[in-house]
């Protein structure tokens, strides 16, 4: 169930961080999403899909386990469930073949397991832009955390954002 957190915002689960509009502008602010479509596989209450579609994404679909999450997402225009599933890991390559962009604040405690994931599904010439733990990409890596480090070598990039979820809705020093 929904719970008050700290400074009045609610929790919805341990991983529920909304994106900090700030933030979502770091993301978003280099690409043109003018009639893309675009998934974002942890909506939480809708941030990072209402910005997509300020800024002229034609179609956004999105994937959410919060069942209280999923009611406030449904009524957000132009955005739809990605299929039936509510839990990201179970999308399938064939479900999202149209899709432009990824824009993803996956799980801190699975950020590797979903980014790994978004690049596994995702259709030849996608972007996928991605918040992670900064410990998740850097320092010493094993098992997913390795994984991830050699695709973001080989075709991706990196940029520390600091703690920029110091002074979020629902703050965290990750």
């Amino acid at each position: 169930g929904r719970r008050p957190h700290a400074g009045g915002a609610v929790m919805f689960n341990p991983d529920f961080y909304p994106t900090p509009p700030e933030v979502a502008a770091e993301m978003l602010d280099p690409l043109d999403l003018r009639g893309k479509a675009v998934l974002e596989p942890s909506a939480g209450k809708g941030d990072l899909v209402r910005e997509c579609l300020a800024r002229g994404a034609a179609e956004v679909l999105w994937c959410e386990k919060e069942p209280h999450l999923r009611d406030i997402l449904t009524s957000i225009p132009c955005a739809t469930p990605a299929h039936s599933y509510a839990d990201f890991l179970q999308v399938q390559a064939a479900d999202v073949s149209h899709i432009d962009l990824i824009c993803m604040n996956p799980p801190f405690s699975a950020d590797e397991a979903h980014i790994l994931h978004a690049w596994e599904i995702a259709p030849p010439g996608c972007e996928i832009v991605a918040l992670a733990n900064w410990n998740t990409v850097s320092g010493q890596f094993r098992g997913l955390q390795l994984q991830l480090a050699k695709l973001v070598e080989a075709y991706g990039s990196l940029e520390d954002l600091g703690e920029c979820f110091s002074t979020a809705e629902r703050p965290t020093r990750v």
